[in-house]
């Protein structure tokens, strides 16, 4: 998993990169030009002429990009899976309440075949747009009290985190998570104020979840350089050259609101062992966009120092937009934790049978 998870990564980077076939980002822009150089209409129709031809170039190593549907839909999918964040799933049924903190990242993946990833990119060269995604997601405070109060057997948390962070220069993340449930005790548990054994009994939850994320991050490409033909007459002996930049800025916003209907139980086993398990149902709403702009820009190198020059410029555009998540999503939960008298770290993993998972760390106390 974790091979797989590593190369999904590169291969979400090569689909922007190198993925291929119809609806091409629109690449445009205005030519550099030059002033004061005795020669400037003429000198100006060679730039132009150079300009034009590397935006053709540029058109076409772009025309590989596609609208990326699937792969707004697995990010879609895969904000959805993080939300779980600091679930509760593995001590519900408490006496008192819960207090939790937690990170959670999800994937949705192409392929449950370890072969598949063996040759991602002739795959992703072959197809272009994949069904791939990931999602991360953090919880500051998941807040659960007993609301026996209310009804015998309620149960009610609420949660919420949000982190902004750039990692590195060209890269940017804002994340924020949002959620509310209930849960009722379907079962009571056996063994109340016994550490060797104890079942927490069977619980039935719901709630409603937000969670949006957006990454924001620059896709390096080759410089297109051009020479300038026909400067001789004018600067004979000049080799200048126009270098045009289409690095672009990749854009994924994504927003998805979930209910999630699910059951859960667990038990705990010398002292310090719990171990949970439960299955359940997201439906999910919201959407996925991806937004290229551009990053790169047009120069020339060459001209006597003489000339001035006025800067050309280089727009990138492209967008996927308004990509709905999978409407319902089955999963399976399971997870193991550790005890520490009221200090509970826990370790939960969730299967989806539609090729996702999450996996997160949850710590807080429990009384």
């Amino acid at each position: 998993m974790r091979r797989a998870l590593m190369l999904l990564a590169i291969g979400l980077l090569f689909v922007v990169a190198n993925g291929q076939h119809s609806q091409a980002a629109d690449v445009s822009g205005t030519a550099p030009t030059v002033s004061s150089s005795g020669h400037d209409t003429e000198i100006n129709a060679i730039l132009a002429d150079a300009f034009n031809i590397a935006i053709d170039d540029a058109s076409d190593n772009l025309a590989k990009f596609k609208r990326m549907e699937n792969l707004a839909k697995g990010f879609g999918n895969a904000n959805v899976y993080s939300s779980q964040v600091a679930t509760l799933q593995g001590y519900q049924n408490y006496l008192h309440c819960a207090v939790t903190v937690g990170a959670m990242v999800g994937v949705q993946l192409p392929s449950l075949d370890p072969d598949y990833y063996n040759d991602l990119e002739d795959v992703i060269d072959k197809d272009g747009d994949i069904y791939a995604g990931v999602g991360a997601g953090i919880s500051f405070i998941n807040l659960g009290f007993n609301a026996s109060s209310l009804h015998p057997g309620l149960y009610m948390n609420v949660k919420f985190g949000t982190l902004s962070l750039k990692p590195q220069e060209d890269v940017e993340i804002k994340n924020t998570v949002f959620g509310v449930g209930a849960n009722y005790c379907l079962v009571k548990g056996v063994g109340e104020g016994q550490k060797l054994f104890k079942w927490r009994g069977l619980s039935l939850g719901t709630g409603l979840l937000y969670h949006s994320s957006k990454v924001d991050f620059k896709i390096e490409q080759d410089e297109i350089a051009e020479d300038l033909v026909g400067l001789d007459p004018y600067y004979p002996g000049t080799n200048a050259q126009l270098l045009l930049d289409p690095s672009f800025n990749l854009g994924l916003d994504v927003k998805t609101t979930t209910i999630p209907v699910d059951i859960s139980t667990s038990v705990q086993l010398l002292w310090l062992f719990n171990l949970n398990l439960g299955a359940g149902v997201d439906f999910n709403f919201g959407s996925s966009d991806i937004v290229l702009s551009s990053k790169g820009g047009v120069r020339v190198e060459g001209l006597p120092d003489t000339v001035s020059q006025t800067a050309g410029k280089v727009r990138v555009n492209g967008s996927t937009l308004g990509i709905s998540p999978s409407s319902a999503c089955g999963r399976i939960m399971t997870g193991i934790g550790f005890n520490f008298s009221m200090v509970k770290i826990d370790v939960p993993v969730i299967w989806y049978p539609s090729k996702g998972a999450s996996v997160g760390v949850t710590a807080g106390v429990v009384w």
